[in-house]
């Protein structure tokens, strides 16, 4: 007896690469960068924030410096955390490098050294307007430049 067999009707998605412009790739970079900067702070582990700027970026990598001598110190910090916002993309370099204005706020900090000895301290930074300079890198928008 012949039988017969039930076939779904189907359908294709769109790769998801192709939905995220690279304005949006750009600013997000930015975002991952200064989530990463704020996760650095509390771990004192800079390898996923170096992952997210160019070795170029020397305000970046000074940043990183500092978090890890942190940890070789043995000291830690509570706050310094960074926010940004407002960001627009206001110049086009060029297809691989977009410079990008937001409102960058650094919070308060205390340096504890390993007995808990507070041995520095930051006061709130901020509001103020900062440029970031985003490079597409290796297929991978990362921060390559930042003022201010």
């Amino acid at each position: 007896a012949p039988s017969s067999t039930a076939v779904a009707p189907t359908t294709t998605a769109a790769p998801i690469t192709s939905a995220v412009s690279d304005d949006e790739a750009a600013m997000g970079a930015l975002t991952l960068y200064v989530k990463e900067f704020n996760d650095a702070l509390q771990s004192r582990s800079t390898v996923a924030l170096r992952l997210t700027h160019t070795e170029g970026c020397i305000p970046c990598s000074a940043e990183s410096d500092k978090i890890d001598a942190l940890k070789k110190t043995g000291r830690t910090i509570e706050g310094g955390k960074l926010t940004v916002d407002s960001l627009a993309i206001v110049q086009r370099i060029n297809d691989g490098q977009l410079m990008i204005e937001g409102t960058l706020v650094q919070s308060a900090a205390m340096i504890r050294d390993a007995s808990g000895r507070v041995v520095d301290s930051f006061d709130l930074a901020g509001p103020k307007k900062a440029f970031f300079l985003v490079r597409l890198v290796g297929g991978l928008w990362k921060v390559s430049g930042l003022s201010a």
